[in-house]
Formats: C-alpha cells, structure tokens, sequence
C-alpha cells in the first residue's frame, strides 16, 4: 500500500488509492484527524472518511458527484464533511508557505519545444510538471 519513494514528495506517509483502499489504509495508521480531499473523484473522498478518527474532519475541494456517506457513520464517529473554495490569493500564499516549510520541491520534466506534441501525450502519464523550453533558454 505504501510507495517505494514515499519520502520523495516529503510526505512522512504515502497511501497509493490505486492498490486500495484509502480509508482503511488510513485507519490503520490510526486514523486522520483532517483529510483535504483535492482529488475530484467522489469514490475516493467516500472512502477517505472512512479513513477520519473520531471528530475527524474531511475538507472536499473539487467535485461534482455525490460523496457516499451513511449518516450512521457521520454520528457515530462524530465526523465532518465540508467543501472549501479555494483559488484565491491567501490560499495560494498558503500553499507556497507550507511547500517552503515542508522542503516540497516541484518534479519537472522538460521537452524542447520541437518535441510538444510528445510532451502532450505524455502529460496524462506525468505525476509532475512538463515544461517546454526553447532554444534561447
């Protein structure tokens, strides 16, 4: 369930939700206080609140599909989900103030502008960012 390169991103854990469930990955790591979910998918942010602990809270960034919850578990544990727009200027000097904290460095690969398309057909298989340089850099 946990990455080979786990740190490399400068997480303390990694949980990959295409080899499983992230809830009960997150359970048995003892369960998470608080869940920013940025991914848009509503299976993955159902299965991260059962991944909360008790007076756990799930914050939903993106999304059009419903979240699956019970309100059985939403009592029982005492559980929040909330949604947060975000994109203003505060959230982004909040993020780059967290990146500088945490050491977070951007993985980026570079494709000579000559080869564009190629970087384009890749782009949905990069977990980073592609860059196009020209001849003058």
């Amino acid at each position: 369930m946990f990455g080979p390169d786990q740190g490399q991103y400068g997480a303390d854990e990694y949980i990959d939700s295409n080899k499983g469930d992230a809830g009960e990955a997150l359970q048995a790591l003892g369960g998470a206080a608080f869940v920013l979910a940025t991914v848009p998918r509503a299976d993955l942010q159902s299965d991260l609140v059962k991944g909360l602990r008790p007076n756990g809270e799930l914050i939903v960034l993106e999304g059009s599909d419903p979240i699956q919850v019970t309100g059985h578990a939403l009592s029982e544990g005492r559980l929040s989900v909330s949604g947060w727009y975000s994109g203003v200027a505060q959230d982004s000097e909040d993020t780059l103030n967290f990146a500088v904290l945490k050491d977070i460095r951007p993985i980026i690969e570079t494709f000579p502008l000559e080869q564009a398309e190629d970087a384009w057909q890749h782009q949905p298989k990069a977990n980073l960012r592609i860059v196009l340089k020209t001849q003058a850099e």
